[in-house]
């Protein structure tokens, strides 16, 4: 059944379409276009590396307290340069209870820190000294860029750049031109991640030469669909 609301709508379309007729505009699926994508990428080197250390009075068996490991390590940190009092700090604190059949009921204590480093061979020198006072639970648990805004906000301008000049090659060729964007999507977009499990140092040469160490870098990707006028 018609309704009053159902004519009012259908005279407004046909209003519309009259309008349009007359004054010789066309809908934007009328218009004719030449449709492209553009793509930019860049590849950065991490200088922000995120190392998780853990320390449990367990496996080291209660030589030392954990204060005095503590204490050591962030000696250890300093010999090599880091400021621990801006890139060093305790993530978490907990204590568990250990038993056996044999033994009464022991509680230990367990410390895990975040350290930042800025580049890998400052990463494999913290890897190698906090080894050697036994610390063996090392990993690098991210990676990032401190200015990796930056960098993505340019590839996403580069990328409708190459879009316009692929658009403009091309109509070039059939001796016409482009005119204003009509439709720009952009596609979906991940930054690709170094895998902090993978094996992330690639060294060349003798194992006392730092010089060959670094890490795979961050791939960041932009890509945009972008529908142009046709002249």
């Amino acid at each position: 059944m018609i309704t009053m609301k159902h004519l009012l709508i259908l005279t407004f379309i046909l209003v519309s379409a009259m309008t349009n007729a007359q004054s010789g505009e066309k809908n934007f699926i009328d218009q004719n276009y030449i449709e492209v994508t553009g793509t930019a990428e860049v590849n950065i080197v991490p200088n922000e590396i995120q190392i998780t250390i853990s320390v449990s009075e367990k496996d080291f068996k209660m030589k030392q307290s954990l204060a005095e490991y503590e204490k050591d390590i962030i000696s250890r940190l300093k010999e090599i340069g880091i400021p621990v009092e801006k890139e060093f700090s305790v993530m978490d604190i907990n204590s568990r209870l250990k038993s056996s059949l044999f033994k009464r009921t022991e509680v230990y204590s367990a410390k895990q820190y975040v350290l930042i480093v800025h580049n890998a061979e400052t990463a494999n020198k913290v890897f190698e000294v906090l080894d050697k006072i036994g610390i063996a639970n090392m990993v690098i648990t991210k990676f990032d860029h401190s200015e990796i805004e930056k960098y993505r906000h340019e590839i996403k301008i580069k990328a409708i750049k190459a879009a316009k000049a692929k658009a403009s090659e091309l109509a070039e060729a059939i001796n016409q031109s482009i005119g204003r964007a009509l439709y720009i999507v952009e596609l979906n977009n991940s930054p690709w991640q170094p895998n902090p499990n993978s094996n992330t140092f690639m060294k060349e040469g003798s194992s006392d030469d730092n010089s060959g160490i670094d890490f795979q870098k961050i791939k960041l990707k932009s890509s945009y669909t972008v529908r142009f006028e046709l002249k």
